[in-house]
Order: C-alpha cells, then structure tokens, then sequence
C-alpha cells in the first residue's frame, strides 16, 4: 500500500526534522525515495535519494551515504542513464571498500556487474561477478554466491558460450553447489 507507506516515512521525517535527528531524517528521505521509486516517481525518487545522500555526507556517515547513492544508482538504472549509474555505483563501491566492508563491496560489485551487463560491457561485468563471487565465498554466503553465478551464466548464456553458462549454473568451482535452509535470515 504505497500511499500509507508513503504517509507514515512522511510522518517520521517530520517527527525526525522536529526532533533534530538527522540521522533518521536521512533514512526517512531515503525510504520516501524507495516507495517513489517503486511508484516509478523518478523526479521525486531522485528528489529524495539526493536530499539523504546530501544529509548523510554533511553527517559525515558512510553507510547512510552508500544507501544514498545506492537509490540514485537505482533511478538512474530505471531510466536507462547507464554511465550515471554506473558513476553512482562506483561511488558506493569506493565507500564499501573503505569501510572495509565485504558483504557490501561484494553487491555494490555484483550490482556494478549488472549494470556493464546492461550497457554492453560483457567483459567488464564478467571480472567484477568473478570479484563478487570471491568475496561471497570468502564470506561462506551460499545464497549471495549463487545470485552472482546465476548472473554471470546469464551473461555468457546471452553471448552464446553455453558451456559456461552450463558451469555456472552447476556448479561452484567444479563442485555442487549446497544451498542450505534458511531460518530467521541466516543459513542454518
């Protein structure tokens, strides 16, 4: 229900600006931006995305200013603008690094991948899923890993090299891949 999502991240921004909290006013923008940017509300998605990624930097936060940028790079995705998204993510990539923050450089390069994929730039996107792929497993994250090899077997499914595609469909480094059940957001 995007009007009611919309009316109660409005209700927190304000109680946040009334409260001088600008750390939650930075999420609250950022969250306005999302429901907009659902809502394929571009001018206002980016309105707001733009006013967090402004706050979170005067703040001097990173991980505020990497969700900032995350939501920019997402408008600009939506509207084809590849060379601004991929701008935009970059940024984010350069702030996971020196956050020294794995999971976070391991999608911020699995989202840049996805994005040279999208413009063309087959050879590009396969090196950074290859380099999302050693951080995933490097973090024992199964389930992140196997998105990353499902988008790079897309990749060469979509330039014809299908015995690739097969391998990184089935496999992890010539062995199976072990999906393990879920409970509570973490592998059991």
């Amino acid at each position: 229900n995007y009007p009611k999502a919309l009316k109660l991240h409005q209700q927190s921004l304000t109680l946040a600006q009334q409260l001088q909290l600008p750390k939650q006013q930075a999420i609250s923008l950022y969250n306005l931006g999302t429901v907009y940017s659902y809502q394929s509300q571009t001018d206002k998605a980016l309105q707001h995305f733009q006013q967090s990624l402004n706050l979170a930097r005067s703040l001097k936060h990173p991980q505020l200013e990497i969700n900032g940028l995350i939501g920019l790079g997402s408008v600009y995705q939506d509207q084809g603008d590849y060379p601004k998204a991929i701008a935009t993510q970059e940024q984010s990539l350069a702030l996971a690094r020196q956050l020294s923050n794995p999971p976070l450089e391991a999608r911020a390069l699995g989202s840049l991948a996805n994005l040279h994929d999208l413009s063309g730039d087959y050879p590009q996107a396969i090196a950074l899923h290859h380099q999302a792929i050693a951080i995933f497993q490097a973090l024992d994250d199964p389930r992140s890993e196997a998105q990353a090899l499902n988008n790079l077997a897309l990749i060469y499914t979509a330039q014809g090299y299908y015995n690739e595609a097969i391998e990184q469909y089935s496999t992890n480094n010539g062995k199976p891949m072990e999906i393990k059940p879920m409970r509570s957001g973490k592998p059991c």
